[in-house]
């Protein structure tokens, strides 16, 4: 092939030499590496699946809360966030890719509601000490320092005996009272004020004439 049929504007001739060189390299190949994924011939339709089957998928998409997984049976999986890796994930991405070969393991199925929950991390060896599905024992929680031991027996004070209050009146001596009546008082005498609208015009001159001496 002559070089300079591929050249142009975006690959001069020394860049289309070096690509044809190494082209013309025997077992030499750009491309990834492609894997071709068999899938189980006994599963063919949703109804073909188990719970705790384990099969091979490709990963047909990858989204914010997992990831679907082609198994061979005309409807995706999906295996989500929180099953991808033993690991903290925060995004699927970051972990897979579309078109990548993986391993899952069935973990739900819901043929009227066509949903098939799928399992990376659950034919993952587990981290170390800590065995495979299971969940890490909480710890006891340590008491605060400072705390109040324990009261040794005999060391609390004896109680005073409580001192017997006076008797009263009872009860029914009480409801038998009955409230003793008050003097009725007498309305006061006014004295040295006469009624003014009694009194006669002499009267009150009388009165005034006393009064400038």
């Amino acid at each position: 092939m002559d070089p300079k049929l591929l050249v142009d504007d975006r690959f001069g001739m020394e860049t289309v030499a070096d690509i044809l060189a190494e082209l013309r390299k025997p077992g030499r190949d750009p491309r990834q590496a492609f894997e071709v994924v068999r899938f189980r011939e006994d599963v063919n339709k949703p109804s073909d699946l188990e719970i705790g089957m384990e099969l091979p998928g490709i990963v047909t998409n990858v989204t914010d809360f997992g990831a679907f997984v082609d198994i061979g049976v005309h409807q995706d999986g999906l295996v989500h966030l929180s099953e991808i890796s033993h690991q903290y994930v925060k995004n699927p991405a970051d972990a897979l890719t579309v078109g990548q070969s993986v391993k899952v393991k069935v973990m739900a199925l819901d043929l009227q509601a066509k949903r098939i929950g799928l399992s990376i991390k659950a034919l993952l060896p587990a981290p170390a000490g800590r065995p495979s599905g299971s969940r890490p024992e909480p710890r006891p929680r340590p008491r605060h320092e400072g705390a109040r031991p324990p009261r040794p027996e005999g060391a609390r004070p004896p109680r005073t005996e409580a001192r017997p209050r006076p008797e009263g009146p009872k009860r029914e001596d009480r409801r038998d009272r009955r409230p003793e009546p008050r003097p009725e008082r007498k309305p006061e005498e006014r004295r040295g004020k006469p009624d003014v609208k009694n009194a006669s015009l002499d009267d009150l001159l009388a009165k005034f004439n006393r009064g400038l001496r």
